[in-house]
């Protein structure tokens, strides 16, 4: 078992600006799996700066939280805020890479501590994770914070509840949630996504297929990586099925 740094509190806060989904409120500069080459041992965790550490990627298993697939994209949205957790702030400190969220959050204990400062933020802005995407660090963390990842997404699955809610929260809600989310654009509930489809219609899958006039700054999640090209797919697949509450 590997072992970890011991941490200072973790907390959460959220800058939620602009008036349209374009516009900047949610800066992440978390490390993206890229294909390692020559080598074909799996893939590299890279970043802006060119490093990365090597990960293992496998068959999706339901007993496993991978980093890659679950956890890194959890703390970008959740965590990796400017003006927070990301890069812009030097007062804050950074969980944009793996080494720096293991050192920050690698044991129950540290993140136990962690969700004991988020429950005492009160501010207007601050979204708390859900208690779901807690038991995915619980879970990750108990299996030993690995680096790792996994390629098990299936286009012909694309209900809501199994595939197209886990997406949202996890790349999404951190910064799309509740009265204060960011440029106004809610996509907490089916009811709110919904809603979203019908007074905007094609600025969801436009924004996360990065196509035009969603481009530049309209590109989703702000500032981070492009959606794997299967969960497009998969959410193309359920709004153009009439994005059903299954």
């Amino acid at each position: 078992m590997n072992r970890f740094i011991k941490i200072s509190l973790v907390y959460l806060a959220l800058v939620l600006v602009g008036s349209s989904i374009g516009m900047v409120s949610c800066v992440h500069e978390l490390p993206v799996p890229v294909q390692e080459t020559g080598s074909g041992t799996g893939t590299t965790t890279g970043g802006s700066s060119g490093g990365g550490t090597t990960i293992q990627v496998v068959t999706c298993s339901t007993d496993t939280v991978y980093f890659a697939n679950t956890i890194l994209p959890l703390i970008n949205s959740v965590c990796g805020k400017s003006g927070c957790h990301g890069t812009t702030n030097r007062n804050a400190f950074s969980m944009t890479t793996y080494s720096s969220i293991v050192r920050r959050l690698g044991t129950i204990n540290s993140l136990n501590n962690s969700l004991k400062e988020m429950a005492s933020k009160r501010n207007s802005n601050y979204v708390a994770p859900t208690s779901d995407q807690v038991a995915q660090l619980q879970k990750w963390i108990n299996q030993g914070a690995k680096n790792n990842t996994c390629n098990g997404c299936d286009t012909t699955k694309f209900t809501y509840a199994a595939v197209i809610a886990p997406i949202i929260s996890t790349y999404c809600k951190g910064c799309h949630s509740g009265t204060s989310a960011s440029a106004g654009v809610d996509l907490s509930s089916i009811t709110t996504i919904q809603a979203e489809l019908t007074s905007n219609p094609g600025r969801l899958l436009g924004s996360i297929q990065w196509v035009s006039p969603y481009t530049g700054t309209k590109e989703m999640p702000q500032g981070g990586s492009k959606l794997p090209d299967c969960y497009i797919t998969q959410i193309k697949k359920w709004i153009a099925a009439g994005a059903p509450n299954n």
